[in-house]
């Protein structure tokens, strides 16, 4: 089924129902995939863990502070536990993708030493079957304790307080990286508009038409700030192997991945301002307003003759 609600269940089955579908997917990229495409296997699951955070984050206020956590941690060390090798894998393929569009006298040299060093590094950090064994299993718990999630609220108050943390955090991240454009401050930001991302995904029934293209600028924005984060880790590792013989053009070349990631953050600003323009309780209180209009839309009920009580006003 779709990664997104229907108005057809009660929303706490729903969101049992989704993330249920997640753990299944990855576990599914975790077996007969794996053997078949290991790399590609975990590129994809490592997606569907993101889904599953962002998932968490939206019903945090009521699985309770140690209950997510746990939960959370439970998802972040899967993600963490195949991070290494494809973390390299991406350090090649940007890296290859710099060195096709560099515009500078560049000497291949220079790149062929750097990609020596990268693959040195990646060979060190090959995933093993029992890495993916032990993901495969603390999946296993998740599905299971998924039923005991305390889901209790109905409706939008299930949502609401899930919402407003990943909002409000997105855009406190993104005043934080402009003000400061520090690699880790951009990097945090990105985390939150995965968040934001998926979220307006699971929300998208509510109004597609004004929904969907919500997601897909916040998934464009997502992209700016991925390809920020891997030039960012590529300058790092740059400028500890530059060979001595390319002194100057190593230094050439870290002032273009400088470039290059000015651009991107260049174009994610007016993104960024545009998907933050609200405030949190402006953004909760609108979707609060969309999904009681998709809820008597859903039942074939005219709208409402009398003014429906304002939700709760949110900081």
């Amino acid at each position: 089924m779709p990664f997104e609600l229907s108005a057809s269940q009660p929303v706490a089955q729903e969101i049992r129902r989704i993330v249920r579908e997640q753990i299944a997917e990855a576990l599914e990229l975790l077996g007969t995939r794996y053997d078949e495409q290991p790399e590609a296997a975990v590129h994809s699951a490592r997606k569907l863990f993101k889904r599953l955070r962002a998932l968490l984050r939206l019903v945090r206020a009521e699985l309770g502070a140690g209950r997510y956590k746990g939960e959370d941690r439970v998802v972040q060390q899967a993600g963490r536990a195949l991070s290494e090798a494809r973390d390299a894998h991406v350090l090649t393929q940007t890296l290859a993708k710099v060195r096709k569009d560099q515009v500078g006298p560049l000497p291949d040299g220079l790149f062929d030493a750097l990609a020596d060093a990268i693959d040195r590094n990646a060979a060190s950090t090959q995933l093993d079957r029992t890495a993916v064994t032990d993901v495969v299993v603390a999946l296993v718990g998740l599905q299971e304790r998924l039923a005991d999630w305390p889901l209790e609220r109905e409706g939008f108050k299930l949502l609401e307080d899930g919402l407003l943390w990943v909002y409000r955090e997105g855009r406190r991240a993104m005043k934080a990286a402009f003000a400061d454009p520090d690699p880790e401050h951009f990097h945090t930001w990105r985390k939150r508009v995965k968040d934001l991302w998926h979220q307006y995904e699971v929300l998208t029934p509510l109004w597609p038409e004004l929904l969907a293209p919500c997601a897909t600028q916040a998934h464009q924005l997502a992209d700016y700030l991925g390809d920020d984060h891997d030039l960012a880790v590529l300058y790092e590792t740059v400028a500890k192997q530059i060979p001595v013989d390319y002194a100057a053009e190593g230094a050439w070349l870290l002032s273009d991945i400088d470039r290059r990631r000015t651009e991107l953050q260049r174009l994610a600003k007016p993104l960024g301002i545009k998907l933050y323009a609200e405030t949190p309780g402006a953004f909760v209180r609108r979707l609060g307003a969309y999904w009681r209009a998709w809820q008597r839309s859903e039942q074939g009920l005219a709208p409402s003759q009398r003014t429906e009580p304002a939700l709760q006003k949110l900081a």
